[in-house]
Protein backbone atom coordinates (compact mmCIF):
# COMPACT_ATOMS: atom_id res chain seq x y z
CA UNK A 1 0.00 0.00 0.00
CA UNK A 2 2.90 2.35 0.70
CA UNK A 3 4.05 1.92 -2.88
CA UNK A 4 0.62 2.89 -4.18
CA UNK A 5 0.44 5.99 -1.96
CA UNK A 6 3.92 7.04 -3.10
CA UNK A 7 2.84 6.63 -6.74
CA UNK A 8 -0.33 8.67 -6.21
CA UNK A 9 1.66 11.43 -4.48
CA UNK A 10 3.82 11.73 -7.60
CA UNK A 11 0.67 12.28 -9.69
CA UNK A 12 -0.67 15.10 -7.55
CA UNK A 13 -1.23 16.28 -4.00
CA UNK A 14 -3.03 13.97 -1.60
CA UNK A 15 -5.49 16.13 0.33
CA UNK A 16 -6.36 13.45 2.86
CA UNK A 17 -5.14 9.95 3.58
CA UNK A 18 -6.38 7.57 6.28
CA UNK A 19 -5.35 3.99 6.90
CA UNK A 20 -6.93 1.57 9.34
CA UNK A 21 -5.80 -1.92 10.22
CA UNK A 22 -7.06 -4.62 12.53
CA UNK A 23 -4.55 -7.15 13.83
CA UNK A 24 -6.07 -10.62 14.08
CA UNK A 25 -2.83 -12.35 15.07
CA UNK A 26 -3.83 -12.97 18.69
CA UNK A 27 -7.23 -14.35 17.71
CA UNK A 28 -5.66 -16.69 15.16
CA UNK A 29 -2.99 -17.94 17.59
CA UNK A 30 -5.55 -18.46 20.37
CA UNK A 31 -7.94 -20.30 18.08
CA UNK A 32 -5.17 -22.53 16.75
CA UNK A 33 -4.13 -23.39 20.32
CA UNK A 34 -7.72 -24.26 21.29
CA UNK A 35 -8.05 -26.47 18.20
CA UNK A 36 -4.82 -28.28 19.08
CA UNK A 37 -5.85 -28.81 22.72
CA UNK A 38 -9.37 -29.94 21.88
CA UNK A 39 -8.07 -32.34 19.24
CA UNK A 40 -5.66 -33.91 21.71
CA UNK A 41 -8.39 -34.16 24.37
CA UNK A 42 -10.82 -35.73 21.88
CA UNK A 43 -8.20 -38.29 20.87
CA UNK A 44 -7.53 -39.12 24.54
CA UNK A 45 -11.25 -39.65 25.13
CA UNK A 46 -11.41 -41.99 22.13
CA UNK A 47 -8.50 -44.01 23.53
CA UNK A 48 -10.20 -44.17 26.95
CA UNK A 49 -13.35 -45.47 25.30
CA UNK A 50 -11.41 -48.30 23.65
CA UNK A 51 -9.72 -49.56 26.81
CA UNK A 52 -10.58 -52.92 28.32
CA UNK A 53 -12.63 -52.86 31.48
CA UNK A 54 -14.60 -49.68 30.73
CA UNK A 55 -17.97 -49.96 32.41
CA UNK A 56 -21.20 -49.01 30.69
CA UNK A 57 -21.56 -46.02 33.01
CA UNK A 58 -18.00 -44.88 32.23
CA UNK A 59 -18.60 -45.39 28.51
CA UNK A 60 -21.73 -43.23 28.65
CA UNK A 61 -19.86 -40.43 30.47
CA UNK A 62 -16.94 -40.62 28.04
CA UNK A 63 -19.32 -40.54 25.05
CA UNK A 64 -21.07 -37.46 26.46
CA UNK A 65 -17.76 -35.67 27.02
CA UNK A 66 -16.58 -36.78 23.58
CA UNK A 67 -19.69 -35.32 21.93
CA UNK A 68 -19.26 -32.06 23.87
CA UNK A 69 -15.58 -31.84 22.96
CA UNK A 70 -16.25 -32.56 19.28
CA UNK A 71 -18.90 -29.81 19.19
CA UNK A 72 -16.43 -27.34 20.71
CA UNK A 73 -13.77 -28.44 18.24
CA UNK A 74 -16.14 -28.02 15.29
CA UNK A 75 -16.99 -24.53 16.53
CA UNK A 76 -13.33 -23.55 16.85
CA UNK A 77 -12.56 -24.90 13.38
CA UNK A 78 -15.42 -22.83 11.94
CA UNK A 79 -14.12 -19.75 13.78
CA UNK A 80 -10.64 -20.37 12.37
CA UNK A 81 -12.04 -20.51 8.84
CA UNK A 82 -13.79 -17.18 9.44
CA UNK A 83 -10.54 -15.66 10.70
CA UNK A 84 -8.66 -17.04 7.70
CA UNK A 85 -11.21 -15.44 5.39
CA UNK A 86 -10.98 -12.11 7.21
CA UNK A 87 -7.18 -12.01 7.18
CA UNK A 88 -7.02 -12.71 3.45
CA UNK A 89 -9.06 -9.66 2.52
CA UNK A 90 -8.03 -6.06 2.06
CA UNK A 91 -10.54 -3.29 1.63
CA UNK A 92 -9.58 -0.23 -0.37
CA UNK A 93 -11.68 2.87 -0.89
CA UNK A 94 -10.48 5.94 -2.73
CA UNK A 95 -11.99 9.14 -4.03
CA UNK A 96 -10.27 11.34 -6.58
CA UNK A 97 -11.13 14.84 -7.62
CA UNK A 98 -9.73 18.25 -8.39
CA UNK A 99 -9.00 20.73 -5.68
CA UNK A 100 -12.06 22.83 -4.92
CA UNK A 101 -14.39 20.27 -6.46
CA UNK A 102 -17.09 18.85 -4.17
CA UNK A 103 -16.64 15.18 -3.33
CA UNK A 104 -19.66 12.90 -3.33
Amino acid sequence: MDTLIAYVEKQGKIAQHNAETEDKTTAVVDTDARIKNLTEFRDTLRKMLGRNGVTVADAVQIQEKLAETQAQLDSEIAQRKILANETEKVQWKSTFGRRGQRQQ
